[in-house]
């Protein structure tokens, strides 16, 4: 190799691996949010369903205590009988 082929592998490998390497990154970066969207998608419904079920939870914690009382009837009004 003479002098010039040496200055130019000098500067152009330098040049090529940063070139390389930012085209790499640009990929991993578009993989990444590829997978970033697709999470996306399969969370939010899940986010609107507990909203809902989070909205709903005084009203479910109220039908609870009812069923118990009404089981509490039901189950002395067997035991009453009976006697």
């Amino acid at each position: 190799m003479d002098d010039s082929q040496k200055n130019w592998f000098m500067v152009a490998w330098p040049v090529l691996t940063a070139v390389v390497g930012m085209v790499w990154i640009a990929g991993s970066s578009s993989q990444e949010v590829a997978e970033v969207r697709k999470d996306v998608e399969v969370v939010q419904p899940l986010v609107a369903r507990v909203a809902v079920l989070e909205a709903g939870a005084s009203t479910t914690k109220e039908d609870l205590q009812e069923i118990k009382e009404d089981l509490a009837i039901i189950r002395d009004y067997i035991l009453d009988k009976g006697r």
